[in-house]
C-alpha cells in the first residue's frame, strides 16, 4: 500500500513538474525498497533521486539520496563504495549545518565496526548520538546507540547495557 501511494504521488509530481517532490518520492522509495530487501530497486531509486537532485541543485536531498545509496551498497557488502557515498553525504550535511549528518555518522560507524576499526567506530557513533540528540531525533539516536552498544558489548558490557537502556528509553 505504501508503494502504491508513492506511485500515485509520482504521477502527480510528474504531471505538476514538481522536481522537489519527485526527488523526495524517489529517496523515500529507495528507503522503502531497502526495508523490503530489494537492494537493486533501492539502488535504482537512489540513482534516479541523485540525478534529479543534481539537476535541480537540491543539496540536502542529494545528501539523503547518497545516504540511501550507501545503505544499499552496505547491504551488498560493498563497504568501500558505501563509505565513499557516506563521506560525501556527511560533507554535504555538515556544509549545510544539518543535524542529519547523524545518519551518515551512524552508518560510517557501522562500516568502521565491520572493518574492525573500533576507535573510528566509537567516534562516529558518538558524533551521531550527539547530533541526533540535539534535535531530539529518535530515529537518528537509537541506531547509533545500538551500534555503539554492539561495539562495546564484549569489552565494556556495563557501558553497553547503559546504552541499550538509553535506546529503549528513547521511545518506540
Amino acid at each position: 500500500a505504501n508503494d502504491a501511494h508513492y506511485l500515485r504521488a509520482l504521477d502527480h509530481a510528474t504531471s505538476a513538474g514538481d522536481l522537489l517532490q519527485l526527488v523526495r518520492i524517489h529517496t523515500n522509495r529507495a528507503s522503502l525498497h531497502l526495508e523490503e530487501g530489494d537492494v537493486a530497486e533501492s539502488l535504482a531509486e537512489a540513482d534516479l533521486a541523485l540525478r534529479l537532485a543534481d539537476l535541480a541543485g537540491f543539496a540536502l536531498l542529494r545528501a539523503i539520496a547518497l545516504s540511501n545509496r550507501a545503505e544499499a551498497l552496505l547491504a551488498l557488502g560493498r563497504l568501500d563504495e558505501a563509505y565513499a557515498e557516506l563521506e560525501a553525504a556527511r560533507q554535504l550535511y555538515e556544509r549545510l549545518g544539518s543535524p542529519m549528518a547523524a545518519y551518515a555518522y551512524q552508518e560510517l560507524g557501522d562500516i568502521h565496526r565491520l572493518r574492525g576499526d573500533r576507535a573510528a567506530a566509537r567516534s562516529s557513533y558518538s558524533r551521531a548520538i550527539s547530533l541526533a540528540e540535539t534535535v531530539d531525533d529518535v530515529q537518528g539516536t537509537v541506531p547509533a546507540l545500538a551500534g555503539l552498544a554492539t561495539l562495546l558489548a564484549a569489552d565494556e558490557p556495563g557501558v553497553a547495557s547503559k546504552l541499550v537502556l538509553r535506546a529503549l528509553d528513547a521511545g518506540p
